[in-house]
């Protein structure tokens, strides 16, 4: 065995990960110390009791100052990633050696599983007990996760013992007993622990049998040493052990030296006894009582060390109620912090055991209060919203403003992922008024967090502008241009805002604050940088939007961080479907299936494969991704806000092209629901101008457009547009504001496509691509060249020179004439990024500008 795994680790190239399992006492750890002989290796030896404590591991390889800092500037999520970059620069290439895998902490198993990952990962050694389903089942995850090679450690054999015997004694395999082997392996069962013990001591028939025995036969005082050790697992030092036990300092190396001889102490010299089943049982050898006030007494030591907080907690919740202050406090610091890393189960762990440290403190009783209502809102659901709300009435009555937000704020995320409107918005607008409450006070952070709550609250909202909601950022003041990474998340909400009511050059400004501000190095900043996107969406700055987003995703996941992936990915293959790019559909429904995709951006996704099947479908596909979408219909039904709009209309545009008018009537209603207003991203009237078109010819036609562009006045708005764009009719399609105008005519030449009249449509289409360019329709305009295309329209000439897209849309519009002011004007970017395009495009076509119109025809 200890040969096989000296090969694994040395040569086996392809596994990082082996895992020895093993019962107690199976000498696990005696064979990774075996095959690691001569080997350097960071020893990791995590003690009873730690996988009760977040991160205890984790601070132990990185130091608590590295791990504390974390906890305050990285997001939840983020957290396993970021720790596991840290961790794979300190052990790169190192052989890890973690004794006892099982005592290892959870989220410890998640970063050390982030650290595998990346060039020259680290080579782990692990011993562990068997796991289940319900046992360590944090350990069978991390064995999954880094596909590890497991090494079962079976019991010895009976030519084992006998060989084990014949050593001790000094004599020949043969001349050993057969009989007394056979009596040993029926009492030990062939564990390691109890064989070395029986041969060296007589025939034990369990650890706690040899553990009393061992001890019985000494003093006292030298029982009280063994326990205090036990007590300290490894991390305590003599003065600590002196203390615990009570013995005289100048004792204290006469009794270790008995421990020592009768084989109790670790044989590499560290002070704790040699195995973790017999540290175990030493520990409690006095009684259950005895032992718990020995941890009490070592967390008092700890106290005192602000380097053994993680020792300390571990201390705490197997110790004696201490009635102490400092103990409450520490609790409480633990409780939030696994509550920071959304670990409810053992935040409420660690609150019941505070509370019964605490003796009446106003702040560790408010702490209680704060931390148990967001924690059972995060495990029970539903179910836990009446007590948080009934908390959040009990720290308003005591005064404490800023925890009752701070639960207001829990609500209102519950009530997001489950699209409680009514949740949302009744916690949303107490938040508003305690906002303008100036007497309130809290911290820059604190009020960047809140506000930051209430303004993703509004977009769940049945009003889409709600009117307090830009009187709070108007009163923001100095968090809309703070570099904070809380402010510079208001700050990108803001900006959505903002372009939603048309504040177009304050939303440009604070979207350009923190693209300058935000810090790409560190993972969570990335989500204010993703919001700077949304906001680059409602303005129309979709190539912005695109770099923003590719950003996000390219960035989370080279972290690891998948949530960060795939909602940014939502976005990119909405981007894509309104570019004509043939994946988008299948990039959008992998999104759907990620259980990481947040789901205020569930109808982003949706919309982005009813948008690409809409313009590379055929009637089959369209029916496909219809019935697709109408299983979120029923919830959609109910949920306001911009996106669940979007939705509705780009679903009752899929109606329309197959033909049902009277169920794109009723959806284009349900859009009018979810949102009162029309804009770019939420074209109601235009869609709802293309159902009363479709209303105009009989519905049995089941092609509505064709009849309607074959009316005398259309054909002749259409010969003269392709003629003589400045002489214009006004039939009733002129009438209408210019994005509807050409919103409509791509729909109608969409469904003339799919009927066949692919020549017509193809007229028609190369006139809408022409207009919408002239308009800035950016969206409309790549639409339609991806329509022309599926109709046998010719690519244009500057496919040939390989333009990118936003390239393309930048040349044509240089080659119709228009400056480069003009150019950003229309397709809302910057004058720099402009000239940047014209550039390359410049560059690419090998002529000077005023040559572009000839050169690309």
């Amino acid at each position: 065995m200890v040969g096989s795994l000296r090969e694994s680790l040395l040569s086996r190239a392809d596994r990082r990960t082996t895992v020895v399992v093993g019962e107690p006492g199976a000498g696990k750890s005696v064979l990774l110390a075996e095959a690691t002989a001569g080997t350097p290796v960071v020893l990791a030896r995590p003690r009873r009791g730690d996988a009760a404590v977040p991160l205890a591991l984790v601070r132990g390889l990185l130091g608590p100052e590295v791990v504390a800092g974390a906890l305050d500037a990285v997001a939840p999520e983020a957290l396993a990633g970021a720790l596991g970059v840290l961790l794979h620069d300190v052990l790169a290439a190192r052989v890890v050696v973690v004794d006892d895998l099982h005592e290892v902490d959870p989220l410890s198993l998640d970063v050390l599983a982030a650290a595998m990952g990346g060039p020259r990962p680290p080579r782990v050694l692990a011993a562990s007990r068997p796991w289940t389903a319900e046992r360590y089942a944090a350990v069978a995850a991390f064995v999954g996760r880094v596909e590890a090679e497991v090494v079962q450690l079976a019991p010895f054999t009976d030519d084992e013992i006998a060989r084990l015997v014949a050593a001790h004694r000094g004599c020949a395999r043969e001349e050993v007993d057969p009989h007394e082997i056979a009596e040993l392996a029926r009492r030990t069962g062939g564990n390691a622990l109890l064989l070395g013990a029986s041969v060296r001591r007589g025939p034990v028939d369990s650890a706690a049998e040899y553990v009393t025995r061992e001890l019985a036969a000494l003093p006292e005082e030298t029982r009280g040493v063994a326990r205090a050790i036990a007590v300290l697992g490894g991390v305590g030092t003599i003065a600590d052990v002196v203390a615990l036990s009570g013995v005289a300092p100048g004792a204290l190396a006469g009794h270790l030296r008995v421990l020592d001889d009768v084989r109790l102490l670790d044989p590499d010299g560290d002070l704790r006894i040699r195995h973790p089943l017999l540290e175990e049982l030493v520990a409690g050898s006095a009684g259950p009582l005895e032992e718990r006030r020995l941890h009490g007494e070592a967390a008092r030591l700890w106290a005192r060390r602000p380097e053994r907080a993680a020792d300390l907690v571990g201390a705490l919740q197997r110790s004696l109620p201490l009635g102490e202050p400092w103990a409450a406090a520490s609790l409480l610091a633990a409780a939030a912090d696994a509550w920071r890393l959304q670990d409810a189960d053992r935040c409420l762990a660690l609150c019941d055991r505070a509370e019964q440290e605490s003796v009446g403190e106003p702040e560790v009783s408010a702490g209680l209060l704060h931390l148990r209502a967001e924690a059972r809102l995060h495990r029970d659901g539903d179910d836990g919203v009446p007590a948080a709300e009934a908390t959040v009435a009990r720290l308003r009555e005591a005064g404490d403003w800023q925890r009752a937000a701070e639960v207001r704020l829990a609500l209102i995320n519950h009530g997001m992922m489950r699209f409680d409107v009514d949740l949302v918005g009744r916690h949303a607008a107490a938040i508003a008024e305690e906002l303008a409450e100036p007497a309130h006070g809290g911290s820059l952070t604190w009020r960047a967090r809140i506000t930051r709550g209430y303004l993703a609250a509004t977009y769940v909202s049945a009003d889409p502008m709600p009117a307090d909601r830009l009187a709070v950022i108007d009163a923001a003041g100095d968090l809309l241009h703070a570099a904070h990474p809380e402010a510079l998340r208001v700050a990108a909400y803001a900006a959505a805002a903002y372009a939603q009511a048309g504040r177009d050059e304050e939303a440009v400004a604070l979207i350009d604050h923190v693209r300058r501000h935000v810090d790409l190095d560190h993972v969570a900043h990335l989500v204010e940088y993703g919001l700077a996107g949304t906001a680059c969406v409602h303005l129309g700055r979709l190539d912005i939007a695109r770099e923003i987003f590719g950003t996000v995703r390219d960035l989370g996941r080279a972290a690891g961080v998948r949530v960060l992936e795939v909602n940014a990915e939502a976005w990119l293959a909405l981007l894509d479907a309104w570019d004509g790019v043939p994946d988008a559909a299948a990039s959008a429904r992998r999104c759907l299936a990620a259980p990481e995709l947040w789901p205020p951006l569930v109808p982003v996704a949706s919309t982005a494969v009813l948008e690409a099947v809409l313009a590379h479908g055929d009637d089959a596909a369209l029916a496909a991704a219809a019935a697709e979408a109408d299983v979120l219909a029923p919830m959609f039904s109910v949920l306001p806000g911009v996106a669940f709009a979007s939705w509705w209309l780009c679903r009752a545009r899929v109606s329309l092209a197959l033909g049902a008018v009277e169920d794109a009537a009723a959806q284009v209603e349900a859009a009018a629901r979810a949102y009162g207003g029309s804009d770019w991203l939420c074209p109601l009237e235009c869609v709802a101008e293309e159902v009363a078109l479709a209303r105009r010819v009989e519905p049995a036609r089941h092609d509505p457009p064709a009849a309607w562009l074959r009316r005398p006045e259309i054909v002749a708005w259409r010969r003269a547009l392709v003629a003589e764009p400045g002489a214009l009719g006004e039939p009733d399609v002129l009438a209408l504001p210019v994005a509807r105008r050409w919103e409509v005519l791509l729909a109608a030449a969409s469904r003339w496509r799919r009927a066949g009249r692919t020549s017509e449509a193809r007229e028609l289409l190369r006139a809408v691509r022409a207009g919408a360019e002239r308009a800035g329709l950016v969206r409309v305009a790549a639409l339609a060249s991806a329509e022309l295309l599926l109709a046998g329209g010719r690519r244009r000439a500057v496919g040939a020179w390989g333009l990118t897209p936003a390239e393309e849309r930048v040349a044509l519009l240089a080659a119709g004439g228009a400056g480069n002011r003009e150019i950003a004007g229309a397709l809302n970017l910057s004058v720099r990024t402009v000239e940047n395009h014209m550039a390359r495009v410049l560059a690419k076509v090998g002529v000077a500008r005023a040559e572009l119109a000839d050169r690309l025809g």
